[in-house]
């Protein structure tokens, strides 16, 4: 098996905001059943919720993006759930998206080394977890 590719230099991450959340649910939607299908109104939750909220640019354009939420949202996700039951300090890595465009550039490996990053700076992160389908429906 061979490494993932290290982010290219082009690849910028930064937080999301308003204006990309059209955006992310179009590379959402494009990537089911890998990400769970939600509409507008349940993304702009999910990233309200998240105080790690990021999006990937190559150029002017969002071609991927990262949600991870705290042990103590209100996010009524069967999956968080289980995790809040079972555990006190961690993390949940909700989504992970990347545009089929942008695939191979290295996109996925720089959000999830930002989300490294920002976790290493806030009480109580110790853990990261996240749900891993093997084989999707």
């Amino acid at each position: 098996m061979s490494a993932p590719p290290s982010p290219s230099d082009d690849v910028v991450i930064r937080s999301i905001e308003p204006r990309d959340l059209d955006r992310i649910l179009r590379i959402n939607e494009a990537n089911v059943p890998e990400v769970g299908s939600v509409d507008a109104d349940r993304m702009a939750f999910i990233v309200a919720e998240s105080p790690i909220a990021l999006v990937a640019d190559i150029g002017d354009e969002v071609v991927g993006f990262c949600l991870v939420l705290a042990g103590d949202s209100t996010y009524d996700s069967v999956n968080y759930r289980w995790f809040t039951e079972r555990y006190d300090a961690f993390m949940y890595l909700d989504r992970v998206a990347v545009d089929s465009s942008a695939r191979g550039r290295g996109v996925g490996s720089a959000l999830y080394a930002e989300v490294d990053r920002q976790m290493a700076a806030i009480d109580g992160a110790e853990h990261l977890v996240f749900l891993m389908i093997r084989r999707p429906p």
